[in-house]
């Protein structure tokens, strides 16, 4: 009996895991433009899940007329599972002028975020164009930029006909850069009782000189659809056209004393993660300095390159810096960031230097400095490494003042015996002399005495990782044989110094700039291959020194 409850309970619980695991559409509001003026229309979207209810808008007819709604479902395949969405669409034209609050919509068992519009009041263009069908507004900011400033360019396309085509040219003048910005905006709104759709374009325009610059004015032409014509032929309809006024930019130049690179922004921000890193490292032991810029109002390609100064007792690995752009609000925020691996080189600390960036404020319209604080890391040796050598023992001879001297005692002869003892004993000691000398002819010479022989180390760990081309395994691997083998890895140079062979030696220093971003892993690995093919050849004895003192620095240090 307890077998199928127990079967039952487990296919309920994996059901119940299934279903839960079914992807989802968080509900979400928003809106096409945060503001506009009275008389505009503003599109309201609301997105949730397709089993959802559609949301009651009606609660906004205390503020706003619905000019229109719509509705239109999407199906995505996420991870390889099938979800479903509605999109509502509804125009809003809002009654009154001020910050108009929209509610939170219930969407199924979701509720959408609560929004806010600002609504101004309309604009002199009603007045000067009253009763037109067509017409093109240009609007830029600001009037006087510096050289290389961002400006809005926005272009606006009026029509209160049926147009049956028509095409916008695009604007172009000497001494400036035009980019689009972001997608159309389409909208309405309402001038002299009369209700115009709107064509909204954008652009960024980008100086590249100082002095007055013109824009010469945009045109539109079309055909719209001619109420007094029934017929239908070939080339029906009647031309319209527009032309918007010039424009003119006064380019200020770059201020005196405003730095290089010369950055005019509206924000800026220089971050980095090097409060976040150990207090304390061992040699070899890699750190990750993350660098980030982001500035609204340039482009990517005119933000500065990361870069990180040497450091002393540590080699900089620096890896390939990544960016991005985004339109905000008609203006380009950019962003770059770049990643340092830091391998410290020696015992001791090593410090990582304090860095400033200088910018314009095109808002305060002043210069102002972001700054990195220094940082300092101790680093210890690394673990397992073969301790400093104590200084041996002095091999002086004992003073005589240190060693008690016996008082021979006193031997009373006659002088007759003792001369005869004194020839005796000459005569014993040459003939000694002579016996030995003789027998040192004839030993044969003593062979030469041996070093120990050290054991050689197991290659195997490092001929698998080599195999299966893990550069991470194979560093680990060789600092572990060199440890074996009573190499000293906290010197100078590291891992890279240990070995008695040139191309072992720059297999690991291209195994070290692989690892950090600054050589092609690939290329690394077919020399570490090849150099080790036989296994390692470590340093033997005192040749340490001397091998130091002639290596090159590593290929890739910075």
């Amino acid at each position: 009996m307890k077998a199928p409850v127990l079967r039952r309970w487990r296919s309920l619980l994996l059901l119940c895991l299934m279903l839960a695991s079914l992807p989802t559409w968080a509900a979400r509001a928003w809106l096409d433009r945060d503001e506009i003026e009275l008389g505009e229309t503003v599109t309201l979207n609301v997105q949730g899940d397709a089993g959802g209810s559609e949301p009651d808008f009606s609660v906004l007819g205390s503020d706003f007329d619905i000019v229109g709604q719509s509705s239109q479902s999407q199906i995505n395949f996420v991870n390889g599972q099938r979800s479903a969405s509605t999109l509502w669409a509804v125009a809003l034209s809002p009654k009154a002028e001020g910050v108009i609050g929209i509610p939170a919509f219930d969407v199924g068992a979701e509720k959408t975020d609560p929004l806010t519009l600002t609504v101004k009041p309309p604009s002199a263009t009603a007045d000067a164009h009253a009763g037109d069908d067509v017409f093109l507004e240009v609007e830029t900011t600001p009037n006087d930029p510096y050289v290389q400033q961002q400006v809005r360019f926005v272009v606006r396309l009026y029509y209160a006909v049926t147009l049956l085509e028509g095409q916008l040219d695009e604007p172009d003048a000497q001494g400036v850069e035009f980019r689009r910005s972001g997608n159309d905006r389409n909208y309405q709104k309402v001038m002299s009782n009369r209700r115009y759709n709107v064509v909204e374009r954008r652009y960024l325009v980008l100086p590249e000189r100082s002095g007055e610059v013109t824009i010469p004015g945009v045109r539109f032409r079309g055909r719209a659809v001619d109420p007094s014509r029934r017929g239908f032929g070939f080339g029906g309809g009647r031309a319209i056209s527009a032309h918007s006024p010039a424009q003119t930019l006064n380019v200020r130049p770059q201020p005196d004393g405003s730095g290089t690179p010369w950055l005019p922004a509206e924000q800026l921000r220089l971050l980095d993660n090097r409060d976040q890193l150990p207090e304390q490292v061992e040699v070899g032991e890699p750190i990750t300095l993350d660098q980030r810029l982001g500035v609204l109002g340039l482009a990517g390609s005119q933000l500065p390159e990361l870069t990180l100064p040497p450091i002393d007792g540590a080699n900089v690995y620096p890896d390939q810096s990544s960016s991005r752009e985004e339109d905000v609000e008609g203006m380009v925020r950019a962003t770059t960031s770049r990643k340092f691996a830091i391998v410290p080189s020696r015992p001791g600390s090593i410090d990582i230097p304090a860095q400033t960036l200088s910018w314009w404020n095109t808002v305060t319209d002043q210069a102002e400095q972001v700054t990195l604080p220094p940082r300092r890391i101790t680093v210890v040796p690394a673990a397992g490494a073969a301790s400093e050598v104590a200084p041996p023992a002095s091999t002086e001879p004992a003073t005589t003042s240190d060693v008690p001297t016996a008082t021979p005692a006193e031997v009373v002869a006659e002088p007759g015996i003792w001369r005869t003892a004194a020839i005796v004993l000459g005569l014993l000691w040459l003939i000694s002399m002579v016996l030995l000398a003789w027998r040192w002819r004839r030993a044969p010479a003593p062979a030469p005495v041996s070093a120990p022989a050290q054991a050689e180390p197991d290659t195997l760990p490092l001929k698998q990782a080599l195999k299966a081309g893990d550069l991470q395994a194979i560093d680990r691997t060789l600092r572990s044989l060199a440890r074996q083998q009573g190499v000293n890895l906290s010197g100078p140079g590291g891992l890279a110094v240990a070995f008695d062979d040139a191309d072992q030696r720059e297999a690991v220093a291209r195994l070290d700039a692989a690892r950090f971003g600054s050589d092609d892993a690939s290329e690394a690995l077919v020399a570490l291959r090849s150099a080790f093919a036989r296994g390692p050849r470590f340093l033997r004895g005192g040749s340490r020194k001397s091998q130091d003192d002639g290596l090159l620095p590593p290929l890739y240090p910075r």
